[in-house]
């Protein structure tokens, strides 16, 4: 029978596709209010970033004489830059999101034994409760922290619409002879926004993949658990055990667990197909952003930390480009530990008291978990801790190069 116990959300996925239709990247409407919405995405997703692209580069022109608010410019370009390739790839790919979310619950159809059910639904709630969490706080820190780097617009001599970075882009007219704190506001305002669209859609994609970890774990529980012969089947209509039911059979349950893996293998494969191209950009960027920040402080020292101020800025950067980095490779990290354990939970059930039908299954279903999943940026770059090791130390040794050049 089909497993009734109600979760938080029918769709494990629901919350950060709620956080991507306010940023405007993902449409929910099919009525008149999809054309709407569709305008709505052009101008947050399309024309806001590409302006502020076009205003930062403009920006970072006229600063040649400031080393450092020049890099800050460049930093902010290739920030908008990948953001913009990010919700391209995401706007191209929303079939492919949305099979997945359909996916991950098709575990939740099957027949299952009071123990798995009760872990299944523990398992899932506890990582929708953690991806909402992350996601809620990250995006009230870029609130928090945001403000900095308009700290020196609130002194005397910097408050004009030429110090604003929206000043070099076609809103300009408009807003020239409006009240600078209120140019100041929307400047601030736009710049949430896509930040805001930015951490959506990577908590998107840590959301996914926590997931994905998740349906791993239940497969390995049932693999452990579901699969021995005295185990009850729950009807839970009826609330009634039924320990002869056909799926009560070791076997039959075995099958569960290989059509179970055979989705989650389907999973990974449209997640490659997602996010492999995208990952190496955010890769490069993440490196290059550690990189510069460290030639400020340590090489050319253009950054005092002695200042307060400058401290938290370049805390805020180092922080915000570590999290982002380390936001894909927790994902991909937890997949790689959680597949690596199904084989060693197919080891654990009591296969050797089974048939030749159900040792032959077994046989079949190792040879499919002897690698474990992962996803690869680019095809090259495996998304992992040990990559975020590398990505490190890789920094590390630009900024001890550059800074033995400069000695």
């Amino acid at each position: 029978m089909v497993d009734k116990l109600l979760l938080p959300d029918s769709h494990y996925v629901a919350f950060s596709l709620k956080c991507l239709t306010f940023c405007g990247l993902w449409n929910p409407y099919s009525d008149y209010r999809k054309w709407l919405y569709n305008t709505y995405t052009i101008v947050v997703i399309l024309l806001m970033p590409l302006t502020r692209i076009n205003g930062y580069i403009m920006a970072a022109r006229s600063l040649h004489h400031n080393f450092l608010q020049q890099t800050l410019m460049l930093f902010m370009v290739s920030v908008f830059i990948v953001g913009f390739l990010k919700h391209m790839n995401l706007l191209w790919h929303r079939s492919d999101i949305k099979f997945i979310a359909a996916v991950l619950t098709w575990e939740r159809s099957t027949v299952s034994s009071t123990g798995v059910a009760l872990y299944r639904n523990k398992v899932v709630t506890k990582t929708m409760k953690i991806t909402r969490s992350i996601t809620v706080i990250w995006l009230w820190l870029v609130i928090l922290d945001l403000p900095l780097f308009y700290r020196d617009n609130l002194q005397e001599d910097h408050r004009s619409i030429d110090d604003l970075p929206i000043s070099f882009t076609p809103l300009r007219k408009l807003l020239e002879h409006v009240d600078f704190f209120v140019v100041l506001a929307i400047d601030y305002l736009t710049l949430v926004m896509f930040c805001w669209s930015v951490i959506s859609n990577d908590c998107l994609f840590l959301t996914l993949m926590l997931h994905i970890e998740t349906q791993l774990k239940i497969l390995n529980f049932r693999l452990e658990t579901g699969t021995t012969a005295d185990q009850p089947i729950i009807n839970f209509e009826t609330s009634e055990k039924n320990t002869s039911a056909p799926h009560s059979v070791p076997n039959q349950q075995l099958i569960i667990c290989i059509r179970h893996y055979q989705n989650i293998f389907r999973m990974m494969r449209v997640m490659k197909r997602v996010y492999a191209s995208i990952l190496l950009p955010q890769l490069l960027s993440s490196i290059t952003l550690l990189t510069v920040v460290g030639i400020h402080v340590f090489v050319t020292k253009t950054v005092n930390l002695n200042d307060p101020t400058s401290s938290i800025v370049v805390i805020l950067t180092l922080s915000s480009a570590m999290i982002q980095l380390g936001i894909y490779c927790l994902g991909g990290n937890s997949i790689i530990v959680e597949s690596n354990l199904t084989s060693v939970a197919a080891y654990h059930c009591q296969w050797y008291i089974e048939d030749a039908g159900f040792k032959t299954n077994l046989i079949i279903f190792l040879s499919m978990v002897k690698e474990p999943l992962s996803i690869r940026a680019a095809g090259v770059f495996e998304v992992s801790f040990v990559t975020l090791k590398s990505v490190l130390a890789k920094s590390y040794s630009a900024m001890a190069v550059l800074q033995r050049a400069a000695v």
